[in-house]
């Protein structure tokens, strides 16, 4: 493990490796390794936290060898001053939260990629050829009745 940094959060919650790596245990059978993802370079949406790619999935089924088309969220933060490790901390929580989610309008959470240096992440649901709604409409130029079907 790259640093034994502790920090506290300002909900008082002293945080230090051991405590990330007790969070992630839950989350050990969503882990992905990064060379099983062969992400793509044009973006498919930016957001406030990372860029959405296309990438191949490739099985970790040798006999199979086949590969699953998926959208990856890369993760990146602005913000120069936020801590690596406040940030994984907080996205394993928001994985715990997305993992649990079972629900037709909520894409199902297939796993997640973080460096040991916490530097780089991954995020990782299956690819929707549509996109998310608003563009959904937007290309669709849908009637008022279609789009109400979908509130």
């Amino acid at each position: 493990m790259a640093t034994s940094t502790t920090i506290t959060t300002d909900d008082g919650l002293t945080l230090d490796r051991t405590v990330l790596e007790n969070a992630l245990k839950p989350l050990a059978r969503y882990f992905i390794p990064k060379n099983r993802l062969d992400i793509r370079e044009k973006a498919l949406g930016r957001g406030g936290y990372g860029v959405v790619k296309l990438a191949e999935l490739v099985s970790d089924d040798r006999s199979t060898g086949g590969s699953v088309t998926v959208a990856v969220k890369v993760l990146q933060t602005d913000d120069s001053s936020a801590l690596p490790l406040r940030v994984a901390y907080r996205l394993t929580r928001e994985m715990i939260a997305w993992s649990a989610c079972v629900h037709e309008n909520i894409l199902p959470f297939i796993g997640y990629f973080l460096s040991q240096d916490l530097e780089t992440a991954y995020l990782v649901s299956p690819f929707v050829r549509n996109g998310n709604v608003k563009d959904y409409l937007a290309n669709k130029q849908a009637k008022p009745e279609e789009r109400l079907e979908l509130v």
